[in-house]
């Protein structure tokens, strides 16, 4: 049983030092774009939580953990 969870926390040096996904966010995710997110009706409803703010808070959170 021990073996799993060492080999899921393997990646984790790599991607606390990788900070594309905070840093490239507006590249790779289509809701970073405000123009896109007031056109689509769900990204809209999506917004409060869907926005580089909140994604830098939850990999910060979800890394420091």
């Amino acid at each position: 049983m021990r073996r799993i969870p060492e080999a899921m926390t393997r990646g984790c040096s790599r991607a606390a030092s990788s900070p594309c996904g905070l840093f490239g966010a507006h590249s790779l995710y289509h809701w970073s774009h405000a123009d896109v997110v007031a056109q689509d009706e769900l990204l809209s409803h999506k917004a409060p939580f869907l926005n580089v703010t909140m994604f830098t808070v939850l990999v910060t959170l979800s890394l420091a953990i």
